[in-house]
């Protein structure tokens, strides 16, 4: 069959069901709808448009630009985003738009959920959601969700690291960093210091063995928390605790054996 007009095109249609813009396209033919495209100003006219053009032709490219061009809220960018051909540029175009305008966690994880891996924009997407989240639970959540073999993950726990508060949540940290890394180093750091100060007002041997329990391994901290632990034990429970956790051999665990005798 001959193709010359957009009649013609709305007649191969029917027979094949194939879009008539696209053959109208494929042939060179005008379209009627690109007049009414350029007359276009809101999004009713223009998505009154799309709704017979498929995305993936050039006046449905077009309109999906123009309409994206005029959107000033999240939610219609969305739309843009959604209708947009798979790993097309406008739908590039429409995550980088959202990602300028977007201003709430909810907002940003998800445009972060949508870009593909190690592309600019999901980059850019973690970096704002890390700049406004102040939850270190928000954050956890984001880590837990990223993919194990991801490079974005060590960046999330620094973040993590940087507003957590409790050593809960900076062991958490450090049991997550890549072993003998920068990372690991100053979450130890930032436990020691933090035990050190809380150290200097305990008085009692709950909060020393708390101290002595949450301190890293072989640390001046927990060496002074155990002496102090030793000072302050009253029951033999108590004592047998110091003994357990000191280590063989040393001082503290022949003066806790003899102070058991002694309790005995």
């Amino acid at each position: 069959m001959e193709i010359k007009t957009y009649e013609d095109c709305l007649e191969v249609c029917n027979l094949a069901r194939i879009s008539p813009v696209l053959i109208a396209e494929a042939y060179g033919i005008s379209l009627p709808i690109a007049k009414e495209l350029e007359s276009a100003t809101t999004h009713e006219e223009i998505w009154a448009i799309l709704s017979n053009t498929p995305s993936e032709s050039e006046i449905g490219k077009r309109a999906l630009n123009k309409v994206l061009d005029i959107s000033t809220v999240i939610e219609e960018m969305w739309e843009v985003y959604d209708s947009a051909p798979s790993g097309s540029e406008i739908e590039k175009r429409a995550l980088i738009k959202m990602l300028e305008v977007a201003t709430t966690l909810e907002d940003i994880r998800e445009i972060y959920e949508a870009t593909d891996s190690e592309s600019t924009e999901r980059k850019q997407a973690l970096s704002k959601l890390l700049e406004i989240t102040t939850s270190f639970e928000d954050i956890k959540e984001i880590y837990e969700a990223t993919d194990s073999k991801s490079a974005e993950r060590e960046q999330i726990l620094s973040k993590m690291l940087e507003i957590s508060i409790t050593t809960d949540e900076m062991w958490y940290v450090h049991a997550r960093a890549p072993l003998g890394s920068e990372l690991e180093k100053q979450a130890l750091h930032k436990i020691e210091t933090k035990l050190s100060k809380v150290f200097k007002t305990s008085t009692t041997f709950e909060e020393m063995q708390v101290i002595h329990d949450n301190t890293p391994s072989g640390s001046e901290i927990e060496k002074l928390a155990l002496i102090s632990m030793l000072n302050l034990a009253a029951t033999l429970m108590e004592m047998q605790g110091v003994y357990d956790s000191a280590p063989p051999d040393s001082e503290v665990r022949k003066q806790a054996l003899i102070k058991i005798c002694e309790l005995l």
